[in-house]
C-alpha cells in the first residue's frame, strides 16, 4: 500500500511545475514544495527525529504550514497539530502530552516549551536530500527513516470528558485508503479551498487529498477564515472549483453569493462536514444553474453537487450523501448517507445488538479506517475502540462514536445528535468536562459545571462555579479571563455564574436541571454609552446582532455574537473610525467599552505617527531664503560658508 508521502513524490516527479499551494502572494509548485519539505525533513533527522517520533506543528497559516506538514511526514514522524491562536500554556501542555521530541514554531514565538523549538528556516539548513522510502543510512537501533502504512501520520487532540484532552493517533494506512476513495468520488485536480485549522483532522485531509489528485490547495489566511466576504473573493480570484466547509460557513457564503453570484461561479463541488447540514433556499440557489447553462443537463439537473460528509477525528470520513439533480428537490435536512472508504456502520442498542430500520440506536464504526487509539491512554482506548462482533475477520475493532442515529428505509443513515454531554460548536467537538476541569484549576473554585443550551446564534456555553467551603466567592469576570488564557476561543463559555454552592442530586452529582439561567442584564438595565465613540459602536452592534437592548458593558458573545459575525463588526468599526483593527481585537475586547478603548488607542497611535512624520518632514526640508534671512543667504557665485 502506498502512503501519502510516496504519492506526493510521484506527483512531484510527473508534474514538477504544476501549482501545489497558493497562500496570499506566495505560490509553490510541486517541485518547490517537495524541495522545501525535503530540507525540513533533513533538518528534523539531524535533530534525531525518526519513524514514530512526534513533532509539534505550531505555525500560522502561511506557506510554511504545508511545507512543515509534508516535511514532518517525509522525516517519518507524525505531526502533532497545535494552533498558535490558542493560549501558549495550553499548547505547551499538549505538546508535552503527545511526547513531541521537538516543535516547529514561528520566528519569535513564545518560549517555555519542554522540548526544542525550531523554525522552518532553522530546519531548512540541512542538506536537500530525500532517501528512498523505507531505506536510508544505517541507523543502528533506530527503525527505518521513512514511515509505512502502519506508522503514525498525525496526532490531533480532541476534547476530553475527564478535563484532559485526548490525543488521537492516525496512521498512514487508513489515510491512504481514504485518499483513494476521495479520488474516485471527487475531482480534486483543480483548485481546492483549504479552510480548516491545523487542529482539525480535516486540515490534513484537505491538503493530502488535493495533492493525491495533483490539484492545488488555495489556503485561506487566518483573517479570511472569519471574513466570509473575503473568503468569497478568494474563491473568485483563484477560480476555486471545490469547497469543503462547515455547514454554517457554507450558509453564510451562499447568502453572499446570491447577491454576487460571480464569486462562486467557478465552484462545481460543495462538500460540508463538521455540523448537521441544513439545506436553505440560499444554498439551493447557489447550487442551481440557469436553464441555458452548460452545467445543466437536459433533465434540469445541475452539474454542481453538494456532498454531506459525516465522521470524526477517530475514524476520518465515515459516510457521505451526494445531493444532485434539481436543487429544488433537495430535502431540508438530508441524511448523512451510506458508509464510504470501506467503513461499516452499526446501529446498536445498549446490549450491542443491531436495531431494526427506523429505530434509533447508538452509532458504532467498524472497518479499516479507524485511528490507532488515544496516545498514552490505554483505558480510554479500550473503552472507545471495542472488539467488533460483526467484523469479517478476527481482531476487527469498532469505535463507539457517542452519536445517535437510525437507518432509513432507503439505506441511508439519519443523524440524531449526541448521546452524551459532548456537543459541537462551530464544527469543533467539545466536552464540557474539559472546561469544568480548567475552571477547577482556579484556586478560588471548589466545584464547577458547564451547560450547553441552544440559542438563536447556536450553542451557548454557560459555566457555573462555587468556592471551596468557607472561602469567598470568586469574581465571574476573573474566571472567564482565567479560561480565556487556557482554552481556545470556541471553548470559553459566554457567561459564568458564581453560586455559593452548586445544586446536587441525591447521589452527590451536580443537578444540572437545577442550575439557574444566567441573567442577560443587571437589575439597573443596560449600561449607557460614556461618549460618542461608545454610542457609535453600540449602533454597529445593534445592526449586526439585530437587537436594540445593548449596553456598553455587555459581552458581544453573550448577546448572540459568534465568529462569523466578528468580521462584520470589525470591518464596520474600522470604516466608521478610520482605523485598522485586526479581527483578534474583538476576541480580546468583547464589550462596547473595551472595544471603544481599542479604537481610541488606535486613533491616538495614528495621530502620533502622523504628527511625527510631519515633524520629520519639516526638519528634513531645507530653509528657504526668506526663512534664512538676508545675512545668511549665500551670494550668487560665492562659495558657501561665512564671509
Amino acid at each position: 500500500m502506498t502512503t501519502v508521502v510516496a504519492r506526493f513524490e510521484d506527483r512531484a516527479r510527473l508534474h514538477p511545475d504544476a501549482p501545489a499551494v497558493i497562500c496570499g502572494a506566495e505560490r509553490l509548485t510541486y517541485a518547490e514544495l517537495d524541495s522545501r519539505a525535503d530540507r525540513v525533513a533533513a533538518g528534523l533527522r539531524a535533530h534525531g527525529v525518526r519513524t514514530e517520533s512526534r513533532v509539534g506543528l505550531c505555525l500560522e497559516r502561511t506557506a510554511d504550514l504545508p511545507v512543515a506538514l509534508l516535511g514532518i511526514a517525509k522525516s517519518g514522524a507524525a505531526y502533532v497539530a497545535l494552533d498558535p491562536q490558542q493560549p501558549h500554556g495550553r499548547l505547551a501542555l499538549l505538546a508535552e502530552d503527545a511526547g513531541a521530541e521537538c516543535v516547529v514554531v514561528e520566528p519569535g514565538a513564545p518560549t517555555g516549551w519542554a522540548m526544542p523549538a525550531l523554525t522552518v528556516k532553522e530546519l531548512s539548513g540541512g542538506e536537500d536530500t530525500n532517501p528512498p522510502l523505507g531505506a536510508g543510512p544505517d541507523t543502528g537501533s533506530h527503525p527505518p527513516l521513512a514511515a509505512g502504512p502502519a506508522n503514525a501520520l498525525y496526532v490531533v487532540h480532541t476534547s476530553g470528558s475527564t478535563g484532559r484532552p485526548k490525543a488521537v493517533v492516525m496512521d498512514h494506512g487508513p489515510t491512504a485508503r481514504l485518499m483513494r476513495w476521495t479520488e474516485r468520488r471527487y475531482r480534486l485536480d483543480g483548485f481546492v479551498l483549504q479552510y480548516f485549522p491545523i487542529t482539525s483532522d480535516v486540515c490534513g485531509y484537505e491538503f493530502l487529498s488535493t495533492w493525491w489528485a495533483g490539484g492545488c490547495a488555495v489556503m485561506a489566511e487566518e483573517s479570511d477564515r472569519f471574513d466570509v466576504s473575503a473568503l468569497a473573493e478568494l474563491v473568485r480570484q483563484h477560480a476555486v472549483d471545490t469547497l469543503l466547509l462547515p455547514g454554517a460557513v457554507l450558509e453564510e457564503l451562499a447568502r453572499i453569493a446570491r447577491r454576487r453570484p460571480q464569486h462562486l461561479a467557478s465552484v462545481r463541488q460543495f462538500v460540508t462536514t463538521g455540523d448537521r447540514l441544513t439545506v436553505s433556499d440560499h444554498l439551493r440557489a447557489v447550487c442551481a444553474q440557469p436553464e441555458d447553462s452548460p452545467a445543466t443537463n437536459a433533465a434540469g439537473a445541475s452539474a454542481v453537487v453538494l456532498d454531506n460528509q459525516w465522521g470524526s477525528t477517530e475514524v476520518n470520513v465515515v459516510t457521505a450523501l451526494r445531493l444532485s439533480g434539481p436543487p429544488g428537490d433537495w430535502p431540508g435536512t438530508p441524511s448523512i448517507g451510506s458508509p464510504v472508504s470501506g467503513g461499516k456502520i452499526h446501529v446498536l442498542d445498549e446490549r450491542l445488538r443491531r436495531v431494526p430500520i427506523n429505530v434509533p440506536g447508538d452509532l458504532y464504526v467498524g472497518g479499516g479506517q479507524l485511528a490507532r487509539g488515544y496516545l498514552g491512554r490505554p483505558d480510554l482506548t479500550a473503552a472507545s475502540f471495542l472488539p467488533d462482533p460483526f467484523a469479517d475477520r478476527p481482531g476487527g475493532r469498532m469505535y463507539r462514536t457517542g452519536d445517535r442515529g437510525r437507518w432509513r428505509p432507503d439505506g441511508t443513515l439519519e443523524f440524531l445528535g449526541r448521546a452524551d454531554f459532548q456537543i459541537k460548536i462551530h464544527g469543533y467537538r467539545v466536552e464540557p468536562g474539559e472546561i469544568e476541569g480548567a475552571l477547577r484549576d482556579h484556586p478560588a473554585v471548589g466545584r464547577a459545571a458547564v451547560t450547553a443550551r441552544a440559542s438563536d446564534s447556536g450553542v451557548r456555553l454557560t459555566a457555573y462555579a462555587a468556592p471551596p467551603p468557607g472561602e469567598d466567592a470568586p469574581d465571574s469576570a476573573d474566571l472567564l479571563d482565567f479560561l480565556r488564557a487556557r482554552l481556545p476561543a470556541h471553548m470559553v463559555p459566554r457567561a459564568c455564574v458564581v453560586l455559593d454552592r452548586l445544586p446536587s442530586t441525591s447521589t452527590g452529582k451536580v443537578d444540572r436541571n437545577a442550575l439557574p439561567e444566567p441573567e442577560a442584564e443587571t437589575a439597573d438595565g443596560p449600561a449607557p454609552p460614556r461618549d460618542e465613540t461608545d454610542r457609535r459602536i453600540v449602533t454597529v452592534w445593534q445592526d449586526v446582532l439585530g437587537r436594540a437592548d445593548i449596553g456598553t458593558r455587555d459581552n458581544f458573545f453573550d448577546l448572540g455574537g459568534h465568529s462569523l459575525l466578528v468580521p462584520q463588526v470589525v470591518l464596520r468599526v474600522n470604516r466608521e473610525f478610520g482605523v485598522s483593527l485586526s479581527l483578534r481585537v474583538l476576541f480580546r475586547s468583547q464589550t462596547v467599552r473595551a472595544l471603544a478603548d481599542e479604537v481610541k488607542a488606535a486613533r491616538a497611535r495614528a495621530e502620533a505617527s502622523a504628527s511625527l512624520e510631519a515633524t520629520e518632514a519639516l526638519e528634513a526640508r531645507p530653509d528657504t531664503a526668506a526663512q534664512a534671512g538676508p545675512d545668511t543667504t549665500p551670494a550668487q557665485g560665492a562659495p558657501d560658508g561665512p564671509r
